[in-house]
């Protein structure tokens, strides 16, 4: 319960498991990182992702790379709890418009180390979903 943030505890009643929790806690916190538009919150400018309207995604496989740097560094500066990230973009085969990337965790519990892995798409309207895999 210690781990996860102040706003979700209170008022917590759960069942779950404090290991399912966490990563429940952990799976929200990233959603919100991803979908918050860098220079929104007023306390950290950098916090969220970068306006992508400006971006041609077939133009070359460096923005990918660039967007895989971006993420990794994003999510282990704002989501303490990681201990590492690794992420990988693909190209979706139905939609060229969606871009997917898997991100892959690994977080200590109970001197464990967790593995996380995430399926994310980046829409065309800008929203990243984020599905954990379990």
């Amino acid at each position: 319960m210690k781990n996860q943030r102040l706003l979700e505890r209170i008022g917590s009643k759960s069942n779950d498991s404090d290991k399912e929790l966490i990563l429940a806690s952990i799976t929200r916190y990233i959603q919100k990182i991803l979908n918050t538009q860098q220079g929104s919150v007023l306390i950290d400018k950098d916090f969220g992702m970068p306006d992508f309207s400006d971006l041609r995604w077939g133009e070359g496989s460096d923005i990918r790379r660039d967007l895989e740097k971006f993420i990794s560094k994003l999510i282990l500066k704002y989501e303490t709890r990681i201990n590492s990230v690794n992420v990988c973009t693909r190209q979706s085969e139905s939609s060229p418009l969606l871009l997917i990337f898997v991100l892959e965790a690994k977080v200590e519990l109970d001197n464990k180390i967790v593995p996380l892995v995430f399926e994310t798409v980046l829409k065309p309207d800008g929203h990243i979903t984020l599905k954990r895999e379990k």
